[in-house]
């Protein structure tokens, strides 16, 4: 007798039990399978780590906000001894107070070096250089020869006096 049921085999349950599987997938799953029997070569990944952030910078004080020390006058004269002076005037014209600084007077024959502790924003300080006596041509003043004080401009600091005796 024949009959037209089929045999449950175990390669139909595990048929079936892969077809109830693949329908409960909701992503298409693609297998690359190899022809050669060779795995393909892996994409090569490349790592970059995060660009770290710089810390921040200070804030530079503009120069508008600094000291400005300039020489605003030089005269020149015997000092009644047989010597000669020189006057001289330094103005901070800038608007921010400076620190200690130092004055120079340089000449053929001499230099001579003051240290001043200061000068307020405005302000001026008058000092004086004596010397035995007038020997020079020219004489040069310098304002802070030693850049100790950043200033607003530091072409401002030389003061060049041609003078004969």
């Amino acid at each position: 007798m024949t009959s037209n049921h089929r045999l449950v085999t175990p390669r139909r349950v595990l048929l079936g039990v892969f077809v109830l599987l693949a329908l409960a997938v909701t992503a298409p799953v693609a297998l690359a399978v190899p022809q050669d029997g060779v795995d393909p070569p892996l994409p090569t990944v490349t790592i970059t780590p995060p660009t770290a952030t710089p810390p921040p910078t200070a804030t530079p004080i503009p120069p508008q906000y600094a000291p400005d020390l300039v020489v605003e006058s030089v005269s020149y004269g015997p000092n009644g001894s047989g010597g000669f002076y020189s006057d001289i005037r330094i103005r901070n014209q800038g608007n921010r107070d400076a620190g200690v600084f130092y004055v120079r007077e340089q000449n053929v024959y001499t230099t001579n070096t003051k240290k001043i502790n200061g000068l307020a924003a405005g302000s001026h300080y008058d000092l004086r250089f004596e010397r035995n006596a007038c020997h020079f041509r020219w004489n040069v003043i310098v304002v802070d020869p030693f850049n100790n004080v950043v200033e607003f401009s530091e072409d401002n600091n030389v003061n060049l006096t041609f003078r004969l005796c």
